[in-house]
């Protein structure tokens, strides 16, 4: 420890800024505004013009899809039999692989309150073909246990990332 380099006061000073921009950016993640729609860890944001065309401003109870549950939908098994799921299934396209083409696509999906798959888009992708099978991966699934928000069975946005590597 005495023969250690000791922390520069500039070095200490990034430390402090960091902190509250971390706090600030945990704090707005996941809240709805009146313009825009930020997903935890997606780069992609959903204007208020493009909910108008998908999403009815003001929607029916019965047709709201909530980002945000008191109990989120499940695949049935829990994370790791849905890891094992997807692993099974994902086949790499030959195109992606012939390119070397490797990476993270994130898909998001509605879990409907039947537990039943739908609206799946990639909402951040790598390649087209790496993309396309991600997709029929997750739409190839069986039904879900369905979220829950105030006692109440709701429809769900669930966000699943898929790893391809080589």
């Amino acid at each position: 420890m005495m023969n250690k380099k000791r922390t520069r006061n500039l070095m200490k000073s990034k430390y402090v800024m960091f902190l509250p921009m971390a706090i600030l950016l945990m704090s707005f993640t996941g809240i709805r505004n009146q313009s825009t729609f930020v997903v935890p860890f997606l780069t992609e944001e959903i204007t208020e013009t493009a909910q108008a065309t998908e999403i009815p401003q003001t929607p029916a109870e019965d047709e709201e899809i909530l980002h945000v549950v008191d109990e989120m939908p499940h695949y049935p098994g829990g994370v790791k039999e849905l890891m094992k799921y997807i692993s099974e299934n994902l086949r790499y396209p030959r195109e992606a692989a012939d390119a070397a083409v490797q990476g993270r696509v994130i898909v998001q999906m509605v879990v409907r309150k039947d537990g039943s798959i739908d609206d799946v888009r990639v909402a951040r992708g790598v390649h087209e073909a790496l993309d396309q099978e991600a997709v029929r991966v997750i739409k190839s699934m069986t039904t879900w246990q369905p979220g829950k928000h105030e006692g109440k069975v709701r429809n769900v946005y669930y966000t699943i990332p898929v790893e391809f590597r080589l």
